[in-house]
């Protein structure tokens, strides 16, 4: 057996693991959520100025990416879209949080 270390590998070669795992856990997360959910930040120009991207999986949700346009920053948009977030979590029966680095 070889093993082949790839940095920086591409969308094909995540995606065979993710189907791999998928499968296996299949059987036992029949009933799990798999949601995506974003929130957004918009100017009075109608220019996205921040957002946050999370994954609701089960029980958790997984804050993906958080970003505030740095000519908006010290505004409190990032507290702002963190708390916006909290309901949808709530809502949706995500139980816990995390990050994803």
């Amino acid at each position: 057996m070889e093993f082949h270390i790839v940095n920086d590998p591409n969308a094909d070669d995540i995606m065979d693991v993710r189907r791999g795992l998928i499968a296996f856990n299949d059987p036992f997360v029949e009933d799990a959520q798999n949601i995506d959910v974003g929130v957004y930040a918009v100017d009075d120009a109608g220019a996205r100025v921040g957002g946050i991207v999370s994954k609701i999986w089960w029980s958790w949700m997984y804050i993906r990416f958080l970003w505030v346009d740095p000519v908006s920053s010290e505004k409190g948009i990032g507290t702002q879209l963190m708390q916006r977030m909290e309901p949808t979590r709530l809502s949706k029966a995500a139980i816990r949080h995390g990050l994803i680095r």
